[in-house]
């Protein structure tokens, strides 16, 4: 599974919500999660805050719900984020981190810069 795209990943997932009331897709909701969080978020707030001020062309391409003549996408709310990855995360995956970012990314960005105490010379 290292190799595969994060699409990939998250398709396998099963979707643990009821059919009743949903209105975004799984991967799709997954997805803004995760690029919210590639881009900086750190708290269910931003990742929200980002969803709602995510551009079309952006939820488009993470597959947002779609709605009316125009295709305006609907991104999902900050509770509907936090509803979705607290009912995926526990056992479907360690960290977003390990999930969203490959190894060599995730090694370099936790690199001690040069001088710091316990930092290689």
């Amino acid at each position: 599974m290292a190799g595969l795209p994060l699409v990939k990943r998250l398709q396998v997932l099963p979707d643990p919500r009821r059919r009743r009331g949903v209105r975004h897709p799984f991967v799709a909701v997954l997805l803004v999660a995760a690029s919210a969080v590639v881009a900086g978020a750190r708290s269910y707030a931003a990742i929200g805050q980002w969803s709602a001020n995510a551009p079309q062309h952006a939820l488009a391409r993470l597959g947002a719900r779609v709605v009316g003549a125009l295709s305006v996408g609907i991104a999902p709310s900050t509770a509907t984020i936090r509803r979705v990855v607290s009912l995926v995360r526990p056992a479907a995956w360690p960290t977003w981190p390990e999930l969203i970012l490959p190894a060599r990314t995730r090694s370099a960005s936790t690199a001690k810069p040069p001088g710091a105490p316990g930092a290689e010379s």
